[in-house]
């Protein structure tokens, strides 16, 4: 088949991505066949409505406001699942949420510009990162669990959130009553602990 013969429809229908064009009013004129799959919807449900109008229910704060950005500005803007794990709802063939980021980019010549909305697929690759966090954390834990010498865990107000067995053991509480005693009942004057505190 010659490259004339290959519609630019074609094209973004192959692209193993989402691929969404809007107009400078922020209206869909383009919805690909990932997008089809991914959003449940349509071409034809999509086109000529803003992305809020597509996904009515879904926290859309951060990305109009993005959008709006690109066009106006004409620079370009990514959108991360790491920073914001809530974006469009979006699913993969086997119907589980879809992990994705998202990059706008501004097309056409200013002011009469619209922007592209190209969705990545990051599912495994976040998944992968999590199941390595957890074994990380895991260990972790493991190492804390079995540690000799007492390990707590304290927030900003000095309130024990964590202890280890070993801290169980040798301040003599049970765990129910050492996680949200105050860090400073455990030491012989709160001089101490004060000092601690501050330089901690």
């Amino acid at each position: 088949m010659s490259a004339e013969g290959v519609s630019a429809e074609a094209v973004l229908d192959a692209i193993d991505g989402g691929v969404v064009v809007l107009d400078p009013g922020g209206r869909v004129v383009r919805w690909n066949r990932w997008m089809e799959v991914a959003s449940g919807l349509p071409q034809d449900q999509a086109l000529g409505r803003t992305l809020q109008e597509v996904f009515p229910h879904a926290d859309l704060r951060r990305l109009p406001a993005a959008v709006s950005e690109a066009i106006a500005s004409n620079v370009s803007a990514i959108i991360t699942h790491s920073l914001n794990p809530n974006l469009l709802p979006l699913r993969t063939r086997s119907g589980r949420p879809l992990f994705h980021d998202i990059a706008i980019t501004p097309v056409g010549r200013p002011p009469q510009h619209g922007c592209l909305v190209f969705i990545t697929d990051v599912t495994m690759s976040t998944k992968r990162e999590r199941f390595l966090r957890n074994r990380q954390n895991a260990r972790y834990d493991a190492v804390v669990a079995r540690a000799p010498d007492a390990i707590l865990t304290v927030d900003e107000s000095g309130v024990i959130q964590f202890a280890n067995p070993a801290a169980l053991s040798q301040f003599g509480f049970p765990q129910s009553e050492l996680l949200g005693r105050a860090a400073a009942d455990l030491f012989e004057s709160r001089e101490c602990w004060r000092t601690m505190w501050l330089e901690a």
